[in-house]
């Protein structure tokens, strides 16, 4: 059957207490899809569209590093909004 990898970027911000700075942190899924939901994927998704996803999350550890993955059940396209300041 059909396997897709792709990955995905989740991003939060927020304002520093202390100096008021605006901070980003990113953290980043690996994600696996198989079959249809694979297939579906492989149609909808190209490089840069926002997604919302469900799954099954996994981490593995391997030189003191942290790999989050994601072995997708469903997923919908977003539209991105308006950008917004904190």
């Amino acid at each position: 059957g059909i396997v897709v990898h792709f990955s995905v970027c989740v991003e939060e911000h927020w304002r520093n207490d202390n100096d008021g700075k605006r901070e980003v942190m990113k953290t980043w899924f690996r994600c696996s899809a198989f079959g249809r939901i694979g297939e579906q994927v492989m149609k909808a998704l190209p490089k840069g569209t926002w997604v919302y996803i469900e799954g099954r999350m996994r981490c593995r550890r391997a030189n003191d590093i942290d790999y989050w993955g994601v072995t997708v059940d469903t997923f919908r396209k977003l539209e991105p909004g308006p950008a917004r300041e904190n």
